[in-house]
């Protein structure tokens, strides 16, 4: 294809627009500290799951994850520290998940995961791998609480609230250990 120098100029800008509308989504979709899901993003995909779920009895697990000391964390070692483990724990997620499950950052320390066909015995051995750290990085620990849908809840209101009701009871059992 024969080009003037001014169609080549155009179609480097339009492809230069391109990528920029790419990155704009992106962006718009995820968290910038961690890479992973946004809390909007993460609601979205939840209705999905949930509808997925209802319709066709496609089970999956919905996990709330809160993050243990991480206020104490920042307090003590900076904030700086406590960016290093949210986007250090970003990666851990975005490689030990499989495809087809979705990780968020729902709020300042708070995580959610969605994981279907996930059998709830399954969820502490791969928070246990998320939790491990390379030694260079602060260590810090977290509660969770999780529901399996459609079984033990069919709706994202219902889904999210006993899955929180059930983070809060482990974080309250984890602080009488203390």
């Amino acid at each position: 294809i024969e080009m003037s120098p001014q169609d080549s100029a155009s179609i480097s800008r339009l492809c230069t627009v391109g990528l920029r509308i790419d990155l704009l989504k992106y962006d718009a979709w995820h968290d910038p500290m961690t890479g992973l899901y946004d809390r909007r993003s993460f609601d979205r995909l939840l209705e999905m799951a949930v509808a997925r779920s209802v319709r066709y009895q496609w089970p999956f697990t919905l996990v709330i994850i809160d993050l243990d000391g991480f206020k104490e964390l920042n307090d003590e070692q900076g904030h700086q520290a406590g960016d290093l483990v949210l986007r250090n724990l970003g990666d851990r997620f975005r490689q030990i998940l499989r495809f087809g499950d979705n990780a968020a950052r729902i709020g300042g320390d708070e995580f959610a995961l969605i994981l279907p066909e996930t059998d709830p015995e399954d969820v502490a051995p791969l928070l246990e791998r998320a939790a491990m750290t390379n030694g260079d990085e602060p260590s810090i620990g977290f509660s969770y609480g999780l529901v399996i849908c459609p079984v033990e809840a069919d709706s994202v209101d219902s889904a999210f609230k006993l899955a929180d009701e059930r983070l809060y009871e482990a974080k309250s059992a984890r602080k009488v250990r203390s």
